[in-house]
């Protein structure tokens, strides 16, 4: 990535250039672009997009000139069917009144409840690790942090947890990134094409919107909680007096779960570099399989396993800067998949 920006020209590289690689290896793909056409480029083919590799630019784009920019793009639009108009993919008016409505429930005395269920659940957890310890049983960290991630959001959005529910929403959220994560190609990255990542979104939403109403509907005959639901239902509009509708509600409650819980699903560093020196043992052709088997362990399709792979190759002295490419792009193309 380059610096200064005064001298890049945006450069077009021929309509639909390498265009199968962006189903068959992105990374490779985006590797491609850049090498053959520099940090400023308009890419034209089945997907039209701009790719900027300049931080100066980044910078630029992201701070000064926002504005020129809106949520009505292929990426948002695919993020649209998984979330609806909730505030990750809401803009304009519609996002203003979403914010307005729901900036109350992140005031600093609200933010302190939250801290207090953190520490709580963390320290739970660390109670039953330590009696695990104590009878030398053996967890999986990864599924442990998922589930104190879980057990957070749970009782922040519905004061007793997720309880029952729990296992179906990590397979809720596990769906949904993956859905997320997909390339959006015209056509087939419309839901109601049936594909296996369209029929599975629609399976997970019908099973999800399920679950939210019929919580939503138990809330409105029981008493108040001190929870988000009950914030959520209890929101007017200060100009129209008028209530958030179930709809909304449901697609705010699954911004906070998915973006909530996703954000702890990472491999643990031991298992990474425990991979690293499996593949100096083995080569590429048996850590394509033992890379699948990691994948499958941990539930890592569609997280932030590559970026936790990058910093694991900066310490990975016996590999060369190829082989390190090489194996990321492996990844990147197993992790798609």
């Amino acid at each position: 990535m380059t610096n200064s920006y005064q001298n890049l020209e945006l450069c077009h590289p021929p309509r639909f250039y390498r265009q199968w690689e962006v189903i068959k290896n992105p990374s490779n793909f985006i590797n491609n672009l850049i090498s053959q056409y520099g940090d400023f480029i308009h890419y034209r083919g089945l997907i039209d997009f701009y790719l900027i590799n300049n931080a100066e630019l980044i910078k630029k784009v992201l701070n000064e000139t926002h504005r020129n920019f809106d949520k009505n793009t292929i990426i948002y639009n695919r993020f649209r069917n998984a979330f609806g108009d909730g505030l990750v993919t809401a803009e304009g008016d519609h996002w203003r009144r979403q914010r307005k409505l729901i900036q109350p429930a992140f005031k600093p005395l609200s933010i302190k409840s939250f801290f207090d269920i953190m520490v709580k659940s963390s320290m739970q957890m660390i109670e039953r690790w330590r009696s695990e310890y104590v009878s030398l049983t053996s967890f999986n960290l990864t599924e442990e942090i998922n589930k104190l991630t879980l057990d957070i959001a749970g009782k922040s959005l519905l004061s007793n947890g997720f309880n029952k529910a729990a296992k179906r929403i990590i397979g809720w959220t596990h769906s949904i990134n993956k859905y997320s994560a997909g390339i959006p190609l015209p056509f087939i990255s419309h839901p109601s094409f049936p594909s296996p990542l369209n029929l599975k979104l629609n399976r997970t939403l019908k099973e999800y919107k399920s679950f939210i109403f019929e919580t939503i509907k138990e809330r409105r005959n029981s008493s108040p909680k001190d929870d988000l639901l009950s914030v959520f239902l209890n929101m007017r509009d200060e100009e129209t007096g008028e209530k958030m509708k179930d709809d909304e509600i449901a697609e705010e409650v699954l911004g906070i779960i998915v973006g909530g819980h996703e954000t702890s699903a990472t491999a643990p560093p031991e298992a990474l570099h425990q991979y690293l020196l499996a593949c100096k043992q083995d080569g590429f052709h048996p850590a394509r399989r033992r890379l699948q088997e990691l994948l499958d362990k941990f539930g890592l399709a569609g997280t932030d396993f590559i970026n936790q792979l990058h910093k694991e190759l900066y310490s990975a002295d016996f590999l060369s800067e190829s082989a390190k490419l090489s194996l990321t792009e492996l990844m990147a193309e197993v992790d798609y998949r």
